[in-house]
């Protein structure tokens, strides 16, 4: 066996060696990358730690944030208010009333109306 042969297979196996851990980190990164999304789009995320109440609805919180809160079906209130955005219910009700050009305060009081009457 000449030194060139030995050499030769040592790089080979180098290669082979960092190829592989080079594989095994890109698989932890991607691994990783997906939890991680996997958590942004978690709507249970931001499920309150405190009870809210009714009172509390207010235009910075989305549909999904209220449907969590309140334990409503995922479409109760797209169906009650004949919501057909596309982005439901990742919209907050604020951004919904002034893409539609409604009164904010008066969706509010909907929303909070219509909350009210699933719990009874």
């Amino acid at each position: 066996m000449s030194i060139f042969s030995f050499v030769k297979k040592s790089i080979h196996k180098t290669l082979l060696e960092r190829s592989f851990w080079i594989g095994c980190l890109c698989m932890l990164t991607v691994f990783v990358a997906f939890r991680i999304v996997r958590q942004i789009n978690n709507p249970y995320r931001f499920h309150p730690h405190t009870q809210v109440v009714v009172a509390d609805i207010s235009s910075w919180m989305t549909f999904d944030y209220i449907n969590t809160a309140f334990d409503l079906p995922t479409d109760y209130l797209r169906n009650a208010m004949h919501i057909n955005d596309s982005r439901y219910p990742k919209i907050p009700i604020g951004r919904y009333a002034q893409k539609n050009k409604l009164n904010e305060d008066q969706l509010i009081m909907q929303v909070q109306s219509l909350v009210q009457s699933y719990k009874k």
